[in-house]
């Protein structure tokens, strides 16, 4: 009988970085997958990052995982996001192959010592008491001291295009039956979600002349720090719907499994099927469609806008009457994929479950949505699972500390019934969980569990020179003409004497680049290794006051964090509280004061009661 550590079950992005992570921390780890070559496959768009998405993989490469440089070396076509807006939302995204990015993974993980991949199924949990101890895969024993389960869509899956129905997690691909019913008999609260994805077409069958050129940066930024550059190799298409597209896919409305009951599981708000759009936004005559090829080494382009589950010959006409897509041919049509999943209110922050001890969930199955997302939970999942078998302090991120913790609190705290997806605007602090600073946020928080490889050293050194940099410019004065040269150059009003050059970064279009390019101040500064440098320290410097005050409020945030509500605390005996407060706080049963103020429908007369009755 095998016996390790740790158990990962699934091969998927949350997978990869909770085996990577539990071996690295000197853990015995085996990944149980299906197949070991869909190890990384990206199963629906090709592509990571995006609107806080990209937080999260840059917080991945702060903590030490392998996802940032995976999309790296992966990497077509690379583009910061809002740009035009403010810093707190800018957000890194890339377009990548779908061949390299799995094989890379897969790369990954064989040069990793402590880790066996294993192929095949797990068809139950070894349980004794309420604590996991390890699985029968292919019929045989094999035990653990921690489990993880990454399921993804696999637990249960049935997938649809119009009235057919083929059980599978994903095309050609078998789903995963036994898991989910084992855990029922423990009190687990089991639900359905929906997520699906568009037709594939073929390259070569677009009318180039009719669609629009979206290109990427023309100074593409790389996820991780352990990437020296990255570059675009191709670029990808715009077009859009029309009123006949509509009037077309509406004919398939009655044969759709979404409203003819056949899916009763919901999908994600903000990443609808395109008759979810129609359905819900009739006064739209057309949605926005990109096309995004997914290989360097094939013919295929990825209907970005386009996620359908409706019938095959409805998807085909529907298609041909958008502008390029005339003479469309379809290498795989769109099809939506019903699932299984866990309510994540049933997890600790750690990501280990509350009903059974040593076994941790992470990604689609605790009702996420989103590559990104699953890869951060694996990530967490991995570390705490082996820090419970070493003996060591668990990681909790706070909603203070990273988008990561913003995520894992909300999933916690919020248990939505359709898939999450995480967003900038769920951030209170979102200033400072910037995506430019996220080494500074977490390196030190996680240095400690020895996921990185000695490449961070050069971000450390970084993150002083800047400190530094910030710290000699206090006192900086620049004389009042050279201030008037620079306030010309991008018409700001002129002063009438010398300025401070903090003072001066506080003006909207005055950066310290422009700040070096324009005076001899910075010359210590110059050069391109410094700009990344420079930027930085102007949001510092620009959002000073801004930043003072999210400051301020975290420290009152986590004087509320800080108040623990006891194990076991017995809510009946509190008989003023709420009936609904009452049964949020029993299902939930929070760790602290300030857990507890976050949960919907626990109003803050409930939570004033509670504090005053910890007190006595």
């Amino acid at each position: 009988m095998k016996q390790y550590d740790i158990i990962v079950i699934g091969g998927g992005h949350a997978g990869i970085e909770a085996a990577r992570a539990s071996a690295r921390m000197l853990c015995s780890t085996a990944l149980i997958t299906m197949s070991t070559s869909t190890i990384g496959v990206l199963s629906c768009n090709p592509s990571i990052g995006g609107s806080a998405k990209g937080h999260l993989v840059k917080e991945i490469d702060a903590i030490g995982g392998i996802m940032p440089l995976i999309a790296d070396r992966s990497g077509l076509q690379f583009k910061m996001l809002n740009t035009s807006k403010g810093p707190a939302i800018w957000s890194p995204r890339s377009q990548n192959d779908k061949f390299l990015y799995p094989m890379y993974a897969q790369q990954s993980l064989q040069n990793i010592g402590n880790l066996e991949i294993l192929e095949g199924t797990v068809e139950k949990l070894l349980i004794s008491g309420r604590e996991v101890y390890g699985v029968i895969y292919n019929g045989e024993e094999i035990r653990c001291k921690a489990l993880i389960l990454c399921g993804g869509t696999f637990l249960n899956g049935i997938m649809y295009t119009g009235k057919e129905q083929t059980v599978g997690g994903r095309i050609n691909e078998k789903a995963a039956r036994g898991l989910s019913d084992s855990l029922l008999e423990y009190g687990f609260e089991i639900g359905r979600l929906k997520t699906g994805t568009p037709p594939r077409i073929y390259a070569d069958s677009i009318d180039y002349a009719k669609v629009r050129i979206e290109s990427g940066d023309e100074s593409p930024t790389p996820f991780s720090h352990r990437t020296t550059h990255v570059k675009n190799t191709m670029v990808c298409y715009g077009t859009n719907t029309s009123k006949q597209t509509h009037a077309i896919l509406e004919q398939g409305f009655i044969d759709s499994p979404m409203f003819t009951g056949l899916i009763t599981g919901r999908g994600p708000r903000y990443c609808p099927s395109i008759e979810d759009k129609i359905y819900r936004f009739q006064e739209r005559d057309s949605h926005q469609i990109i096309l995004e090829p997914e290989s360097l080494f094939g013919n295929s382009v990825y209907v970005n806008g386009f996620s359908t589950s409706l019938p095959k010959e409805i998807q085909e006409q529907a298609l041909r009457t958008i502008p390029g897509l005339e003479h469309v041919r379809i290498e795989k049509y769109g099809y939506a994929v019903e699932y299984d999943f866990f309510y994540p209110y049933q997890l600790m922050y750690t990501l280990e479950s509350k009903r059974l001890n040593r076994l941790y969930t992470a990604g689609q199955i605790n009702g996420t949505s989103g590559y990104e997302e699953a890869a951060s939970q694996g990530l967490i999942a991995g570390i705490n699972a082996a820090a419970k078998v070493k003996g060591i302090p668990e990681l909790i991120l706070e909603r203070s500390d990273a988008y990561i913790g913003v995520m894992i609190d909300d999933l916690v705290n919020k248990s939505s019934d359709e898939p999450y997806r995480i967003f900038t605007s769920l951030a209170e602090y979102r200033l400072l969980l910037r995506q430019d600073n996220a080494f500074e946020r977490l390196y030190e928080k996680t240095a400690h569990y020895g996921l990185h490889g000695g490449s961070e050293r050069k971000v450390v050194k970084s993150i002083q020179l800047r400190k530094e940099l910030e710290e000699s410019l206090q006192q900086v004065r620049i004389p009042k003409d050279s201030v008037n040269d620079i306030y010309a150059s991008v018409q700001e009003t002129p002063v009438k004497e010398s300025e401070l050059i903090t003072t001066m970064c506080k003006r909207p279009s005055v950066t310290l680049s422009l700040i070096r390019e324009k005076t001899s101040v910075l010359d210590s500064w110059k050069g391109t290794a410094f700009d990344s440098i420079l930027r930085q320290a102007d949001i510092d410097i620009k959002y000073e006051g801004y930043i003072a005050r999210h400051l301020a409020d975290i420290e009152k945030f986590k004087e509320l964090e800080h108040k623990v509500i006891p194990t076991g605390y017995d809510y009946d005996g509190l008989t003023s509280l709420s009936s609904e407060s009452r049964e949020k706080l029993k299902k939930i049963k929070p760790q602290s004061i300030g857990q507890a103020s976050r949960i919907p429908g626990v109003s803050p007369t409930d939570i004033s009661l509670l504090v005053i009755d910890l007190k006595r």
